[in-house]
């Protein structure tokens, strides 16, 4: 077997791929962090720290999730720039790879983003907005100033972090939008004393049964572990045009059957109604919203998956000791 073709800082980003694919997280966040502290001299720096930060996520471990990229961040905007740079916990300075200035670019280009990503799951509403408004300020004088963003860093402002701030700025700590004009399939309870928490999932049927469907059972998961202590689930759907309603309502009973969702679920029969709108919410979008036993708006994701179980876990519970 002959060997020296081998890249070995490659074959330690693909151990942290296959351990995420394996669902083996906990095991990837003690390997994500033992390279990081052993081996961080590598042209694969950027994708370390990102494979890492996932890890965290998909654990839940918010606090070691924020203070990875306030560590990493800086290094890889020094690392940006090209030349020698710092690396914590060593007096000895490290020369960057010439020519991967771009990689460490992009992920450097996250830090600000997960830096509000996280605050907003800690439940620091404020510094959550003032990072997300902080980040997207820096980007859009990047723009102006006559720069090309990567395509991955111009995905990350328009998809997540302009309508983050939007949302976090108008509707979270506030009590949450209405659900008037939305046309119930399954109406919630008409009273439900032992209601603390509820998450809000806007979510076609298409991506319920595609692009989310194992997140949907994520959440059914969920919702039958922490519904005695009070965990209720809303989903709603929209279509743009009413006389769809009734195949988008067939196609999500379809579904909750076949899933076994104890869901309240209904859809919004085109625009006039407002009930996404009021949410800030694009039609076609996926967003799950945790609201509190007061109503209130407390967070918020944008295109959940079933690897951040963890993070929900975490969310959920820290929402559900709050709510008394």
């Amino acid at each position: 077997l002959d060997t020296s073709e081998i890249d070995l800082p490659e074959l330690k980003i693909k151990r942290l791929e296959a351990l995420e694919i394996a669902e083996r997280y906990q095991e990837m966040v003690e390997v994500g962090k033992k390279y990081l502290e052993n081996d961080p001299r590598t042209s694969y720096l950027p994708h370390l720290v990102y494979f890492t930060h996932k890890a965290h996520r998909h654990r839940g471990l918010l606090y070691d999730g924020r203070q990875l990229w306030r560590t990493w961040g800086p290094v890889l905007t020094a690392g940006a720039l090209g030349g020698e740079i710092e690396l914590p916990g060593s007096s000895e300075k490290w020369k960057v790879p010439e020519g991967k200035e771009g990689d460490f670019q992009l992920m450097a280009d996250r830090a600000g983003f997960y830096e509000g990503f996280y605050q907003l799951a800690l439940g620091n509403k404020d510094a959550a907005l003032g990072a997300m408004v902080n980040y997207n300020d820096q980007l859009y004088e990047r723009i102006n100033s006559g720069e090309t963003l990567s395509m991955a860093t111009k995905t990350y402002l328009e998809f997540q972090s302009l309508p983050m701030a939007q949302r976090l700025d108008v509707l979270h700590g506030r009590v949450a939008p209405a659900l008037d004009g939305l046309q119930w399939i399954q109406p919630p309870p008409e009273s439900d004393e032992d209601k603390k928490l509820e998450l809000r999932l806007f979510c076609d049927s298409n991506r319920a049964t595609n692009r989310q469907a194992r997140f949907i059972d994520v959440l059914r998961k969920l919702e039958h572990e922490y519904s005695s202590q009070g965990l209720r689930v809303v989903w709603i759907s929209g279509v743009l045009r009413a006389e769809r309603a009734g195949r988008e309502a067939n196609a999500m009973t379809e579904i909750a059957i076949q899933k076994k969702l104890g869901w309240s679920f209904g859809v919004q029969p085109g625009q006039e109604t407002g009930v996404l709108e009021r949410h800030l919410v694009s039609h076609g979008g996926t967003l799950l919203m945790a609201i509190d036993s007061e109503g209130i708006l407390r967070w918020e994701m944008i295109d959940p998956m079933f690897w951040d179980e963890g993070l929900y876990r975490a969310i959920i519970e820290r929402l559900l000791r709050n709510s008394g």
